[in-house]
C-alpha cells in the first residue's frame, strides 16, 4: 500500500496534467491475489485509477503488445 501511495505522490509531483486529472491512470495487472486483495482494491478506487486487468501467465498477451513500442 505504501508503494501504491509513493507513486500516486510520485505521479503527482511529476505529471502536472494528472494533478489536474486531465489524464487518468491505468494500471495493468494480472489477477494475483496480492492484485486483488481487499486493500489493494480500496486503495486504487480512492485513487480513482483505472484497472486493466491482464490474464495470468499469457505470453501472447505481453505488455509490450500494448502499443508500447512503434512497429517494427
Amino acid at each position: 500500500r505504501k508503494l501504491m501511495f509513493d507513486l500516486n505522490q510520485a505521479l503527482r509531483e511529476k505529471r502536472t496534467k494528472y494533478q489536474k486529472r486531465q489524464h487518468k491512470v491505468i494500471l495493468l495487472h494480472d489477477n494475483a491475489l496480492s492484485h486483488t486483495a481487499k486493500l489493494v482494491r480500496e486503495t486504487i478506487e480512492a485513487f480513482t485509477w483505472e484497472v486493466l486487468s491482464d490474464a495470468a501467465y499469457s505470453p501472447n498477451l505481453a505488455p509490450s503488445d500494448y502499443y508500447l513500442f512503434a512497429s517494427m
